[in-house]
């Protein structure tokens, strides 16, 4: 046997030369030999290529000790499976469980650039096999293998020519993580080695993108940690500068302010009757179910969220029966958690300010209400140096008005007075007595009634002046007897009691001076009622003028002649008695009370200050 061709032989085998049967044959005739040769040289070639194989393992297991860039990582796994495998292609798709889909990752041997944006639906060929059954799957020849098939796919594959190809799931801890491919551009029957190789590199990959997962992970749960922060934190700044703002007593436009500031979004803040407080006008009526958003809101204690400009609604509780309202508008994006319990705990503030406000509002009304029964019983140095002390001017003129009311509306009518911090108030056996300063009896009187009117408190309001505030009692008495008359003879609106103090001391009361009237005019009442006349206002000239018709027809403008007529038919009505010295004193009160009540419902009825002549309303009259 010639040892040279066979020493050559064994030379370029170790050498790593591919050895053929036909060579074998040369060196060894016989058969026996070679068929041991050729066993031996196969078997050499497959403990080097499994020697191989483990070193690349191996190197792959030590980079997974050190896993930053997870795309190269898998780029890595790629590229070794491709070498190790000796095969045309090698790639690996993600797989992503909500959308059930594999898209396409790392790639190696690839020439279609289609490829790497393929996606594989659920339920489509080898991936999705691989993926329910999480056991590696393989196809001789892809086009006629009996799996579902998708056209896109089926296009791209052709066109990189792939026919063979081998898939190995990548799960991690019961998840399926991805899938890693094999694949030959011509027939091939995958071995078990070749098999369990992909799926040992396919283990790899899925480590490796679990710990990419865990890293998402851990990243997303510090970021969420690190907004939590920074939200507890804003909240945390936001709840103590209300808080500061409230103790220091900042009105609620400013607290209404500094929240729509923080929350990027307009707010407003609504009392118990749903009128604005503060903040934005056009969110108060943006809420069409508003009172029952907010009594859901009071019943729960915390906000609610509605539609339509208005996202939150939150309650102001500083009553349970009768709820204020915080409403934030609408943004870009909805109030997250963080926000809408900042909401709520603004609410509180808002609600401790009104409380806070209330109890001060009550303590002040409070000691008011005591100063104005103070001075209105005698005005004591003592009254008058406590309310010195509270600012007011004692030495300047003041107006008394009394407003007649109903018993169960005193106490709602010095509340509504008392909202005015100028006024003082005092509940009185008719009513109210308000003492306003620095303002005429007719003005102060009609700014009192259109305060308590407005609420439907008082529709009659009798103003008198008084010198200083040492004198408001007196104009309060005679303030209250005018009115005691007026509210008799029926009068309405804002009066001065000027024009009814000297009946007011013939007369109690308003029916009293009714009752006079009529004794003493009732004829010539009618015949002016009935024809459109002027006989009072004519008896008024006369009674005037001393009885000269002259002087009676220049005061009334009118021809002497019209007096001397008016005169017949006054004593034809009444007889000579009017004239009557011992009956002329009741006739010319009557005369005078009755032009006097005319005149102060003529001027109630218009709006106007009554005049403190009234006669002269009268005096052009037929």
């Amino acid at each position: 046997m010639d040892a040279s061709p066979l020493s050559r032989m064994l030379d370029d085998a170790v050498a790593g030369v591919l050895v053929d049967d036909a060579r074998i044959r040369a060196a060894l005739p016989d058969a026996s030999d070679a068929a041991a040769m050729r066993r031996l040289l196969d078997e050499r070639e497959r403990l080097v290529r499994r020697d191989l194989q483990l070193g690349a393992v191996m190197a792959s297991t030590r980079d997974l000790l050190d896993v930053h860039e997870v795309d190269a990582m898998l780029q890595r796994t790629v590229d070794r499976a491709f070498e190790l495998m000796g095969v045309d292609v090698a790639y690996l798709s993600a797989y992503e469980e909500r959308e059930d889909q594999l898209y396409v990752r790392a790639t190696r041997g690839i020439a279609s650039p289609r490829f790497l944006g393929m996606v594989v639906p659920a339920g489509v060929g080898v991936a999705s096999l691989a993926v329910r059954t999480r056991t590696p799957q393989w196809v001789e020849e892809y086009a006629q293998a009996t799996l579902p098939h998708d056209a896109i796919i089926d296009d791209v594959l052709a066109e990189e020519g792939l026919r063979s190809l081998l898939g190995v799931p990548l799960v991690a801890h019961d998840r399926v993580l991805g899938v890693l491919f094999a694949a030959t551009r011509s027939a091939h029957r995958f071995t078990a080695d070749e098999i369990a190789l992909l799926s040992t590199f396919g283990g790899h990959a899925a480590i490796v993108l679990q710990i990419a997962s865990l890293f998402e992970d851990v990243a997303s749960a510090s970021q969420l940690a690190e907004d939590r922060r920074r939200h507890t934190e804003w909240a945390a700044e936001l709840h103590a500068e209300l808080a500061r703002a409230a103790v220091d007593g900042a009105e609620p436009d400013a607290l209404a302010a500094t929240l729509s500031t923080a929350l990027d979004r307009p707010v407003a803040l609504l009392d118990a009757d749903r009128r604005l407080v503060a903040g934005d006008a056009a969110l108060a009526d943006a809420v069409p179910s508003l009172a029952r958003a907010l009594a859901s809101a009071a019943r729960e204690g915390a906000a609610v969220v509605v539609d339509g400009a208005v996202e939150l609604v939150a309650p102001v509780l500083a009553s349970r029966e009768r709820p204020g309202a915080l409403l934030v508008g609408r943004g870009a994006v909805p109030l997250d958690g963080v926000r809408r319990r900042t909401v709520e705990r603004a609410a509180l503030v808002l609600a401790f300010l009104a409380v806070q406000r209330s109890a001060v509002a009550d303590a002040e009304d409070r000691v008011r209400g005591e100063l104005a029964i103070d001075l209105l019983d005698d005005a004591s140095p003592a009254a008058l140096r406590r309310a010195a002390a509270r600012g007011l001017a004692i030495d300047a003129p003041w107006v008394a008005v009394a407003v007649p009311a109903a018993a169960d509306a005193r106490a709602r009518g010095v509340g509504v007075a008392g909202r005015r911090a100028a006024w003082l108030t005092a509940a009185t056996p008719d009513g109210l007595v308000v003492l306003v300063p620095a303002a005429t009896p007719a003005d102060a009187a009609a700014e009192v009634l259109g305060t308590l009117g407005a609420d439907g408190i008082a529709a009659l309001a009798v103003g008198a002046a008084a010198a200083d505030l040492a004198r408001a009692a007196q104009a309060a008495r005679t303030a209250t007897a005018s009115a005691r008359l007026a509210a008799g003879l029926g009068m309405r609106g804002a009066v001065d009691a000027a024009a009814l103090a000297p009946y007011a001391g013939l007369f109690g009361d308003g029916a009293t001076a009714a009752a006079s009237i009529d004794a003493v005019l009732a004829p010539v009442l009618a015949w002016d009622a009935e024809r459109g006349t002027a006989l009072v206002a004519t008896m008024r000239a006369l009674l005037d003028a001393r009885g000269s018709v002259r002087a009676a027809a220049t005061a009334l403008q009118v021809h002497p002649s019209t007096v001397k007529q008016r005169a017949g038919r006054i004593r034809a009505l009444l007889g000579d008695a009017w004239t009557d010295p011992e009956t002329r004193f009741r006739v010319e009160v009557a005369v005078r009370l009755e032009l006097a009540r005319r005149a102060l419902r003529a001027g109630g009825e218009s709006g106007e200050r009554p005049s403190a002549s009234p006669e002269r309303q009268d005096g052009s009259a037929r």
